[in-house]
């Protein structure tokens, strides 16, 4: 989630020097992959893979690194060791909403939850708005 500021070109101990890119989007991508055992390594007894969604929360939509990374040949590019990735999850699994979509899934859906559940989710449409 960002608020009031874009997504950082580099990240700490990485400003993209290794020919690799070094933002926020594509860091948080590999660490997914790794968590959900989208990497191979040598393990006895592997855990498996899991689905993966990253989503990118911020005021608007159209961030352009969303755009590039949701391309596979990019994505893999940007991806130091992308040859011990034993596949994707299931595309797109970069995506990103805007509050103003996050506001009109609670509005459509409030209906359909409790009402304590409902008062926390018209505090966060008000906040959001």
């Amino acid at each position: 989630m960002k608020y009031g500021s874009p997504l950082s070109s580099s990240t700490s101990n990485n400003c993209g020097d290794h020919g690799f890119a070094s933002d926020q989007l594509i860091r948080n991508a590999r660490i997914g992959l790794y968590r959900y055992g989208w990497y191979r390594e040598d393990e006895l007894f592997g855990q498996g893979t899991c689905d993966f969604v990253l989503l990118l929360l911020t005021p608007t939509t159209g961030n352009p690194l969303v755009q590039t990374y949701r391309d596979r040949e990019k994505r893999i590019k940007a991806i130091p060791s992308s040859t011990q990735i034993i596949g994707l999850p299931k595309q797109p699994f970069i995506g990103e909403l805007s509050y103003g979509c996050v506001s009109n899934i609670l509005k459509q859906y409030s209906k359909l939850i409790f009402p304590t559940e409902r008062n926390l989710a018209e505090n966060l449409e008000e906040y959001l708005e």
